[in-house]
């Protein structure tokens, strides 16, 4: 009997990948906001309308919850061992590329991939409280 339930690998890392090449370059977009940036233009003795989104207290909002998240995944990212922890930063926090990732950690950009996939499922362990990225096997699949 196992502890954990069985993780179908391959889909957990694409989850994870997923999330990293399309939602968290807008939420490291938004943590980086400057407040300046979240004042919203005002301007008087015109004509009114009701107001729709995008007022001031939901930019500090989405402002201040991407900054939650990009706390949360670095406290991930650092849970991991070593190196897949520095392929993972230099390529998903750094933006580093991967020829620039294989020359800079001396291996060659297929084992990048390697430690980059098991990184993944390390990512996926360890931000599970926060979003849990794994896809679990069925039990017809064991």
């Amino acid at each position: 009997m196992a502890l954990l339930r069985a993780v179908n690998e391959r889909a957990t890392e694409d989850n994870v990948r997923d999330f990293f090449e399309r939602e968290f370059k807008h939420i490291k977009a938004q943590a980086r906001m400057s407040y300046v940036d979240l004042k919203s233009p005002v301007i008087t003795d015109m004509p009114g309308s009701p107001k729709h989104g995008n007022s001031v207290d939901e930019k500090l909002s989405n402002h201040t919850r991407a900054q939650v998240y990009i706390e949360l995944v670095r406290q991930a990212i650092n849970a991991m061992p070593e190196p897949e922890k520095f392929f993972f930063k230099y390529r998903y926090i750094d933006d580093m590329e991967w020829i620039d990732i294989s020359e800079l950690m001396n291996m060659t950009p297929r084992m990048g991939q390697k430690y980059i996939q098991r990184a993944f499922r390390y990512f996926a362990d360890a931000f599970v409280d926060t979003y849990d990225f794994h896809v679990y096997r069925s039990i017809d699949e064991d």
